[in-house]
Protein backbone atom coordinates (compact mmCIF):
# COMPACT_ATOMS: atom_id res chain seq x y z
CA UNK A 1 0.00 0.00 0.00
CA UNK A 2 1.02 3.91 -0.62
CA UNK A 3 1.86 5.29 2.63
CA UNK A 4 3.43 8.28 1.50
CA UNK A 5 1.83 11.58 2.96
CA UNK A 6 -1.02 13.49 0.84
CA UNK A 7 -0.02 16.30 -1.00
CA UNK A 8 -3.51 17.34 -2.19
CA UNK A 9 -7.35 16.55 -1.33
CA UNK A 10 -10.01 17.09 -3.60
CA UNK A 11 -13.70 19.20 -2.90
CA UNK A 12 -16.08 18.94 -5.44
CA UNK A 13 -19.72 20.56 -5.04
CA UNK A 14 -22.19 22.68 -7.09
CA UNK A 15 -23.39 26.14 -6.89
CA UNK A 16 -27.00 26.28 -8.03
CA UNK A 17 -29.07 29.34 -9.70
CA UNK A 18 -29.09 32.69 -7.62
CA UNK A 19 -25.76 31.58 -5.35
CA UNK A 20 -23.20 34.07 -5.48
CA UNK A 21 -19.70 32.89 -6.88
CA UNK A 22 -17.43 34.38 -4.52
CA UNK A 23 -19.65 34.86 -1.17
CA UNK A 24 -20.50 30.74 -1.44
CA UNK A 25 -16.81 29.84 -2.57
CA UNK A 26 -15.95 31.32 0.51
CA UNK A 27 -18.46 30.23 2.79
CA UNK A 28 -17.60 26.53 1.72
CA UNK A 29 -13.87 27.39 2.54
CA UNK A 30 -14.80 28.45 6.10
CA UNK A 31 -17.58 25.41 6.39
CA UNK A 32 -14.85 22.94 5.71
CA UNK A 33 -11.88 24.73 7.39
CA UNK A 34 -10.16 24.74 4.11
CA UNK A 35 -6.70 26.38 4.77
CA UNK A 36 -4.68 26.59 1.31
CA UNK A 37 -6.75 25.64 -1.58
CA UNK A 38 -6.69 26.22 -5.43
CA UNK A 39 -9.36 26.29 -8.07
CA UNK A 40 -9.29 23.35 -10.37
CA UNK A 41 -11.55 23.48 -12.87
CA UNK A 42 -15.25 25.40 -12.81
CA UNK A 43 -18.07 24.93 -15.29
CA UNK A 44 -20.88 26.90 -15.48
CA UNK A 45 -23.12 29.84 -16.52
CA UNK A 46 -24.02 33.65 -14.87
CA UNK A 47 -26.71 35.52 -14.98
CA UNK A 48 -24.96 38.81 -13.68
CA UNK A 49 -21.17 39.71 -13.55
CA UNK A 50 -18.92 42.10 -11.67
CA UNK A 51 -15.42 42.23 -12.52
CA UNK A 52 -12.38 44.18 -11.19
CA UNK A 53 -10.12 45.27 -14.39
CA UNK A 54 -6.83 45.29 -14.91
CA UNK A 55 -5.50 49.16 -14.52
CA UNK A 56 -6.99 48.72 -10.43
CA UNK A 57 -4.08 50.53 -8.92
CA UNK A 58 -4.41 49.91 -5.11
CA UNK A 59 -2.58 52.94 -3.69
CA UNK A 60 -4.83 55.28 -4.54
CA UNK A 61 -7.95 53.41 -4.75
CA UNK A 62 -9.13 53.36 -8.28
CA UNK A 63 -10.63 50.31 -9.15
CA UNK A 64 -12.04 50.34 -12.48
CA UNK A 65 -14.63 47.71 -12.68
CA UNK A 66 -17.16 46.62 -14.86
CA UNK A 67 -20.90 44.66 -14.57
CA UNK A 68 -23.28 43.32 -16.42
CA UNK A 69 -26.28 41.70 -16.80
CA UNK A 70 -26.62 39.02 -19.36
CA UNK A 71 -26.10 35.37 -19.61
CA UNK A 72 -22.56 34.54 -19.74
CA UNK A 73 -20.56 31.18 -19.95
CA UNK A 74 -17.56 30.32 -17.57
CA UNK A 75 -14.76 29.63 -19.77
CA UNK A 76 -12.39 29.11 -17.13
CA UNK A 77 -11.62 30.00 -13.52
CA UNK A 78 -8.13 30.15 -11.50
CA UNK A 79 -7.24 31.35 -7.76
CA UNK A 80 -6.54 30.45 -4.36
CA UNK A 81 -9.11 29.97 -1.95
CA UNK A 82 -9.10 29.54 2.12
CA UNK A 83 -11.54 30.28 4.62
CA UNK A 84 -9.24 33.16 5.13
CA UNK A 85 -9.61 35.09 1.96
CA UNK A 86 -9.97 34.04 -1.56
CA UNK A 87 -8.39 35.63 -5.06
CA UNK A 88 -10.13 34.41 -7.65
CA UNK A 89 -9.56 35.64 -11.70
CA UNK A 90 -12.09 34.75 -14.44
CA UNK A 91 -12.86 34.79 -18.00
CA UNK A 92 -16.41 34.73 -19.41
CA UNK A 93 -17.76 34.63 -22.89
CA UNK A 94 -21.13 36.43 -24.15
CA UNK A 95 -23.69 34.87 -26.54
CA UNK A 96 -21.42 36.00 -29.54
CA UNK A 97 -18.31 34.45 -27.86
CA UNK A 98 -16.46 37.57 -27.14
CA UNK A 99 -14.93 37.08 -24.08
CA UNK A 100 -14.50 39.39 -20.86
CA UNK A 101 -12.12 38.35 -17.51
CA UNK A 102 -10.74 40.32 -14.71
CA UNK A 103 -10.46 39.70 -10.61
CA UNK A 104 -14.03 37.96 -9.56
CA UNK A 105 -15.47 40.72 -7.04
CA UNK A 106 -18.94 39.80 -5.05
CA UNK A 107 -22.36 40.19 -7.76
CA UNK A 108 -21.49 37.34 -10.22
CA UNK A 109 -24.73 35.66 -9.81
CA UNK A 110 -24.86 31.93 -10.75
CA UNK A 111 -26.93 31.25 -13.93
CA UNK A 112 -27.48 27.63 -14.07
CA UNK A 113 -24.97 25.95 -12.54
CA UNK A 114 -21.23 26.53 -11.42
CA UNK A 115 -19.78 22.79 -10.88
CA UNK A 116 -16.70 23.27 -8.43
CA UNK A 117 -13.63 21.10 -7.76
CA UNK A 118 -10.85 22.31 -5.37
CA UNK A 119 -7.33 21.17 -4.68
CA UNK A 120 -6.50 21.82 -0.89
CA UNK A 121 -3.11 22.01 -0.68
CA UNK A 122 -2.59 19.90 2.92
CA UNK A 123 0.67 20.97 4.68
CA UNK A 124 0.09 24.50 4.11
CA UNK A 125 -1.51 27.72 5.16
CA UNK A 126 -3.11 30.43 2.97
CA UNK A 127 -3.27 33.86 4.81
CA UNK A 128 -3.68 37.05 3.18
CA UNK A 129 -2.20 40.90 4.68
CA UNK A 130 -1.75 44.26 3.21
CA UNK A 131 1.27 44.45 1.12
CA UNK A 132 2.12 48.60 1.80
CA UNK A 133 4.04 48.49 -1.89
CA UNK A 134 0.60 47.41 -3.68
CA UNK A 135 -1.86 48.53 -1.90
CA UNK A 136 -3.89 45.36 -1.44
CA UNK A 137 -4.44 41.93 0.82
CA UNK A 138 -1.99 39.65 -0.84
CA UNK A 139 -0.89 36.24 -0.01
CA UNK A 140 1.02 34.52 2.14
CA UNK A 141 2.25 31.60 2.10
CA UNK A 142 3.11 29.06 5.43
CA UNK A 143 3.49 25.53 6.23
CA UNK A 144 2.51 23.38 8.96
CA UNK A 145 3.27 19.86 9.90
CA UNK A 146 1.72 17.14 7.44
CA UNK A 147 -0.84 14.94 8.73
CA UNK A 148 -0.27 11.45 8.05
CA UNK A 149 -3.07 9.83 5.99
CA UNK A 150 -5.53 7.67 7.98
CA UNK A 151 -5.27 4.17 7.51
CA UNK A 152 -6.55 1.97 4.69
CA UNK A 153 -8.04 -0.91 4.36
CA UNK A 154 -6.29 -3.91 2.21
CA UNK A 155 -7.96 -5.18 -0.78
CA UNK A 156 -9.58 -8.65 0.13
CA UNK A 157 -7.75 -8.79 3.20
CA UNK A 158 -11.18 -7.63 5.15
CA UNK A 159 -8.77 -5.43 7.95
CA UNK A 160 -6.72 -2.25 7.61
CA UNK A 161 -2.83 -1.25 7.87
CA UNK A 162 -3.43 -0.44 11.41
CA UNK A 163 -4.67 -3.84 12.50
CA UNK A 164 -1.88 -5.06 10.68
CA UNK A 165 0.95 -3.16 12.76
CA UNK A 166 -1.45 -3.98 15.94
CA UNK A 167 -0.90 -7.51 15.19
CA UNK A 168 3.16 -7.06 14.07
CA UNK A 169 3.54 -4.82 17.89
CA UNK A 170 1.32 -7.51 19.87
CA UNK A 171 3.47 -10.34 18.46
CA UNK A 172 6.35 -8.60 19.44
CA UNK A 173 5.37 -8.09 22.95
CA UNK A 174 4.82 -11.92 22.57
CA UNK A 175 8.32 -12.57 21.97
CA UNK A 176 9.88 -10.26 24.27
CA UNK A 177 7.74 -11.68 27.39
CA UNK A 178 8.46 -15.75 26.39
CA UNK A 179 12.05 -13.93 26.07
CA UNK A 180 11.91 -12.47 29.14
CA UNK A 181 10.34 -15.98 31.10
CA UNK A 182 12.88 -18.03 30.13
CA UNK A 183 15.64 -15.39 31.25
CA UNK A 184 13.76 -15.36 34.93
CA UNK A 185 13.48 -19.69 35.01
CA UNK A 186 17.23 -19.59 34.19
CA UNK A 187 18.22 -17.07 37.05
CA UNK A 188 15.62 -19.46 39.16
CA UNK A 189 17.50 -22.27 38.19
CA UNK A 190 20.67 -21.47 39.14
CA UNK A 191 19.70 -20.06 42.37
CA UNK A 192 18.12 -23.68 43.04
CA UNK A 193 21.74 -24.63 42.48
CA UNK A 194 24.24 -26.21 45.19
CA UNK A 195 27.08 -23.87 46.26
CA UNK A 196 30.52 -24.61 46.34
CA UNK A 197 30.03 -25.51 50.45
CA UNK A 198 27.00 -27.73 49.50
CA UNK A 199 24.49 -24.62 50.50
CA UNK A 200 21.86 -24.57 47.99
CA UNK A 201 21.31 -21.77 46.03
CA UNK A 202 18.12 -20.24 47.40
CA UNK A 203 20.19 -20.46 51.05
CA UNK A 204 23.35 -18.68 49.81
CA UNK A 205 20.88 -16.25 48.48
CA UNK A 206 18.73 -15.73 51.49
CA UNK A 207 21.89 -15.54 53.57
CA UNK A 208 23.76 -13.13 51.47
CA UNK A 209 20.85 -10.61 51.56
CA UNK A 210 20.50 -10.47 55.56
CA UNK A 211 24.32 -10.11 55.27
CA UNK A 212 24.39 -7.29 52.96
CA UNK A 213 20.45 -6.07 52.95
CA UNK A 214 18.82 -4.46 49.51
CA UNK A 215 21.06 -2.48 48.60
CA UNK A 216 24.31 -4.56 49.19
CA UNK A 217 22.35 -6.79 46.78
CA UNK A 218 21.98 -4.04 43.88
CA UNK A 219 25.44 -2.98 44.40
CA UNK A 220 26.80 -6.50 43.44
CA UNK A 221 24.49 -6.51 40.50
CA UNK A 222 25.01 -3.68 38.99
CA UNK A 223 29.36 -3.72 40.25
CA UNK A 224 29.80 -7.49 40.91
CA UNK A 225 33.06 -7.98 42.81
CA UNK A 226 36.17 -8.49 40.55
CA UNK A 227 37.36 -12.28 39.63
CA UNK A 228 40.01 -13.95 42.22
CA UNK A 229 42.82 -13.83 39.68
CA UNK A 230 41.91 -10.10 39.07
CA UNK A 231 45.48 -8.27 39.66
CA UNK A 232 45.40 -6.09 42.27
CA UNK A 233 49.19 -5.05 42.51
CA UNK A 234 49.59 -1.90 40.65
CA UNK A 235 53.39 -0.59 39.42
Amino acid sequence: PDCRPRVMEIHAFRLTPGQDLKKSLLSYAKGAKLEAGCVVTCVGSLSKVSLRLANADGKRGSNETVSLEERFEIVSLAGTVSRHGCHLHMSLSDYQGNVVGGHVLDGCVVYTTAEMVLGECVGHVFTRERDDETGFHELVVTTKLAVAPPPRRRNGSGGSEASVASAKAFATTRTEAGEATAERRSDRDALSKPSKDGEDGDAAARRDGKRRGFFGWLGSVVAPDPPANYATDVG
